[in-house]
């Protein structure tokens, strides 16, 4: 039921009108709990003499969208997972990846390079943070997982091997 307000005056006429339509509500992002997020493991010892060997791998739970008008239907891959690793807790220096889906499994390779990009120190064991960021819209805060704690030891360049090339370059 609309319900209007007609002023009528000299000259001119004034409607104001409020409508009955009943505009959706999306239900299930806001004011939630934060979603789960498991490791393979906890403890990483990274291999650099299998790069491409699997590291860790994680899997986080999803939200599920609704709208407060069942006639509406929500495409769940409307939220945009994000990995988020940090030295600190308090994720004040974060290297972000954007993935799809519930889980991601890491290579050797692809952790190392995000530590050492973060600046840790090679061949020592460091705890590493991890939160999945989930993005709706830029007009949405952003959801967050639990924070996983993983303590990763990244590897170096490897000095223990060396190879001599006489100068015919065969032997």
């Amino acid at each position: 039921m609309s319900t209007c307000l007609i002023i009528t005056g000299f000259a001119a006429t004034l409607i104001s009108c409020s409508s009955d339509i009943d505009e959706p509500v999306l239900l299930g992002f806001d004011n939630m709990e934060p979603r789960s997020l498991i490791a393979s493991k906890t403890t990483v010892v990274l291999d650099g003499f299998n790069e491409t060997a699997e590291a860790v791998s994680l899997r986080w739970g999803n939200y599920d969208l609704t709208s407060s008008n069942p006639e509406y239907n929500v495409p769940q891959e409307k939220i945009i997972p994000y990995i988020e690793f940090s030295k600190t807790a308090d994720f004040s220096d974060v290297t972000t990846i954007q993935v799809s889906g519930n889980e991601k499994t890491f290579t050797n390779e692809e952790l190392n390079l995000i530590l050492s990009k973060h600046g840790f120190e090679k061949r020592v064991a460091a705890p590493t943070y991890t939160r999945i960021r989930y993005v709706l819209g830029e007009n949405k805060a952003p959801g967050y997982s639990e924070i996983l704690m993983l303590t990763i030891t990244p590897y170096g360049i490897l000095f223990n091997r060396m190879d001599v090339m006489a100068t015919d370059k065969e032997k």
